[in-house]
C-alpha cells in the first residue's frame, strides 16, 4: 500500500525504514504467492495493475480489521481504547459530527475517532467492517442481515429555494408540487429522491433533475445561484441559515427517519458501545435544541 501511495521502491523503503533491495524481493516474493504482477513500470514511475488495484482496496480492510482486532483484544481489560469509526449522511453530519466528536474525546481520549461521509455508501462500509455503527436514513431492520438497528429522531422534509422565484412555494406543499421544480439533488440512493422517483412513478410523472449533487456547500450554491430547488432535511437547513434571499418550505406527509445501526454478528468494543452513549446523548440534545424541526401538520 505505501509503494502505490508513494508510486516509488525507493520512496517506500525510506519511509518504511526497509532497504530497497529487501522491499522489492518482499514484493517479488508476494506477486510469485498470488501469480499475478502488482506494478508494472511506466518511464521512472511504477503503475499499480489490475490485480494490484483490488489487493489494494482489499488491503485497507485488511489493516482495519487487524487494528479493530488489537482493540477487541484489548476490550477484554472493559477500557474503552483502539478505533472507533462512525459514518453518516451529509445533512446530519453536518450538525452532529462536530459535537459527538467532542464529547466522545473528553471521555476518551485514547481512542481513535473515525467520522465519514457518504450518501449510498454507509450499509456497504457497515457490512464490510469499514464502519463500527452508522446513522442511516429511513432504515428497516433486515432479519437477513446481523444488524441492530435502533430508530433515533424523525425529520420533516423540506423544498428549498430562492426566495424571489415566482415557482417557489409559499406554504406547505404536496410532493406532486415538487415533480413540477428543477431540482438539486443528492444522486442515488438518497432517501428524499427514492421517495420522490416512487411517488412520481405512481402519479406518471418524473422529477425534474437539473443538477445532482452530494455536497451541501454545493446545494446551498446551486439554490441561491437559481439553478434549482433542493429537497432536504430539517437538519440540513442549517447550512441555508443566514442566507436571506433563501426559503424553506416543508413538504407534507414526507418525513425521514433517522436510526443508528451496528453490526450483531460480533461484540460491540467499550469503544463503540461508549460511541453509542454519546449518539443518543447529543441528537437528544439536537432534538430539544430544534435541530430537526417539527412535523408539518
Amino acid at each position: 500500500m505505501t509503494i502505490a501511495r508513494l508510486g516509488s521502491f525507493r520512496r517506500a523503503s525510506e519511509l518504511l525504514h526497509i532497504a530497497q533491495p529487501a522491499l522489492t524481493r518482499q514484493m517479488k516474493r508476494l506477486e510469485r504467492q498470488l501469480g499475478v504482477d502488482l506494478f508494472r513500470r511506466q518511464g521512472r514511475n511504477i503503475v499499480v495493475t489490475d490485480a494490484g488495484q483490488l489487493l489494494l482496496q482489499r488491503g485497507q480492510g485488511l489493516l482495519d480489521e487487524f487494528a479493530r482486532t488489537e482493540a477487541d483484544v484489548a476490550a477484554r481489560a472493559n477500557v474503552p481504547s483502539g478505533i472507533v469509526s462512525l459514518g453518516a449522511a451529509p445533512s446530519i453530519a453536518h450538525i452532529l459530527f462536530a459535537p459527538v466528536a467532542a464529547r466522545y474525546r473528553v471521555l476518551h481520549p485514547q481512542v481513535e475517532v473515525r467520522l465519514y461521509e457518504s450518501v449510498g455508501h454507509l450499509w456497504d462500509w457497515l457490512s464490510e467492517g469499514k464502519l463500527d455503527i452508522a446513522i442511516l436514513p429511513n432504515c428497516e431492520p433486515s432479519t437477513n442481515l446481523p444488524f441492530k438497528v435502533r430508530q433515533v429522531v424523525k425529520e420533516q422534509i423540506y423544498v428549498v429555494g430562492r426566495r424571489d422565484d415566482v415557482r417557489m412555494p409559499r406554504t406547505p406543499c404536496s410532493p406532486a408540487d415538487v415533480l413540477k421544480l428543477p431540482l438539486v439533488i443528492s444522486s442515488h440512493p438518497n432517501t428524499a429522491r427514492k421517495w420522490l422517483d416512487n411517488y412520481g412513478t405512481k402519479v406518471g410523472a418524473k422529477p425534474m433533475v437539473a443538477v445532482e449533487a452530494d455536497s451541501l456547500l454545493l446545494q446551498h450554491d446551486l439554490v441561491a445561484g437559481g439553478i434549482g430547488f433542493a429537497l432536504l432535511p430539517h437538519c440540513a437547513l442549517e447550512a441555508f441559515f443566514g442566507d436571506t434571499a433563501i426559503e424553506a418550505v416543508p413538504v407534507r406527509d414526507l418525513m425521514l427517519s433517522r436510526t443508528v445501526a451496528w453490526r450483531t454478528d460480533r461484540p460491540l468494543t467499550p469503544a463503540a458501545k461508549g460511541m453509542l452513549d454519546v449518539i443518543y446523548e447529543e441528537v437528544e440534545k439536537a432534538e430539544a435544541a430544534g435541530k430537526f424541526g417539527k412535523p408539518c401538520r
